[in-house]
């Protein structure tokens, strides 16, 4: 009877020292979801809130059963000290239905956090893939561009060794046209691409603005084409 009370013994401070154990867990995992949850209400990420919200909810249940499960454990010393023995016997097999009801809920907890960060994860890969894409679209594009620059150049190199001196400040001021007119694309592609950014964050006021100054740079290049076309004709007119 010593060695039955003395295991029993044993087995109780075991229980607690796990019991403690989960309870500090818990209070740090929702502190952690406090600072979480802070900071998905400066992004206004919806989703990330309701997660979190889900995951306090859990624990609180889980602490909870934690509760109840401690004071039963007592229930089952104090019965087992009245002599109650078959009282306490099916005590101890309902908190042992119990303790596994917990330990599952909390491994589906776990589970269900890391397959939420998997996907976030996921979705931040998805993301950075396709504003890669574009950037490389819109490298290439540039490239392209740039290339044509330096074909109108190399034309130019060639006609100016043969040119007058009149002739030499035309051919320039083409090339300036040309060159110039290869920034506004480029600042107009990189506006672009920068919406696109701004887009999949959904950041709103962000594309917005972007929006705004591509609107600028437009007028910018329909007054640039028509100051060239002016002077064209006023070239051709003489």
């Amino acid at each position: 009877e010593a060695l039955v009370e003395q295991q029993e013994a044993f087995h109780s401070a075991f229980r607690q020292v796990n019991l403690r154990r989960d309870e500090g867990r818990i209070k740090v995992e929702l502190q952690e979801i406090e600072l979480e949850m802070a900071e998905a209400r400066e992004e206004e990420d919806e989703h990330h809130m309701k997660y979190l919200e889900h995951r306090t909810e859990g624990l609180g249940r889980e602490s909870a059963g934690l509760r109840k499960l401690a004071e039963g454990w007592e229930h089952v010393a104090a019965l087992r000290k009245e002599e109650r023995f078959e009282e306490a016997e099916d005590k101890e097999r309902h908190l042992g239905i119990v303790e596994r009801d917990l330990d599952l809920a909390r491994e589906i907890q776990d589970l269900n956090m890391r397959q939420f960060e998997a996907n976030r994860e996921l979705d931040h890969l998805r993301r950075a893939m396709a504003m890669t894409e574009r950037r490389a679209h819109a490298a290439r594009e540039i490239v392209g561009r740039q290339r044509q620059v330096i074909k109108a150049w190399e034309r130019v190199k060639r006609s100016l060794a043969e040119a007058a001196d009149e002739e030499r400040q035309t051919l320039m001021e083409d090339f300036e046209f040309i060159h110039h007119e290869f920034h506004l694309h480029r600042e107009m592609t990189e506006l672009h691409l920068r919406m696109s950014e701004a887009e999949i964050e959904g950041d709103e006021e962000e594309v917005g603005e972007i929006r705004e100054h591509v609107e600028e740079l437009k007028e910018e290049i329909r007054n640039f084409h028509e100051e060239r076309n002016e002077r064209k004709d006023r070239e051709d007119a003489n």
